[in-house]
């Protein structure tokens, strides 16, 4: 299975996402910010498959945070999800996979399992 880095400052929803794909045999670790996730990504980007962002945190959105770890590593998967209204148009790397809040735990693991096909 895949090691996935998860990144939302809502404890809650780091916790969930950690929890659904655990279950399905991924290993996860969380960060609570932009911060603490490019500094987890740059100890571990040779271990990361992929990435599970929110858009709407302190300090450094989603957006600039995936601007960040593109400047690291172009080909990164990421998965861009957020409770604003935001469109595919809106984020300009094409490559991200945009999810909306709320979400099923189905939306969620389908979305990976395509990045890492």
């Amino acid at each position: 299975m895949a090691n996935i880095l998860v990144v939302d400052d809502a404890r809650e929803w780091r916790v969930l996402f950690a929890a659904v794909l655990e279950a399905e045999g991924h290993d996860v670790v969380v960060a609570c910010d932009g911060g603490e996730a490019l500094a987890l990504y740059d100890q571990r980007c040779s271990q990361l498959d992929l990435v599970v962002t929110d858009f709407s945190m302190p300090h450094m959105n989603g957006l600039q945070l995936i601007s960040n770890l593109k400047a690291r590593n172009s080909r990164a998967h990421i998965i861009l999800v957020t409770g604003d209204i935001i469109r595919n148009r809106d984020v300009a790397d094409t490559s991200v996979t945009l999810l909306q809040k709320p979400l099923a735990n189905n939306d969620l693991v389908d979305a990976v399992e395509a990045l890492l096909k």
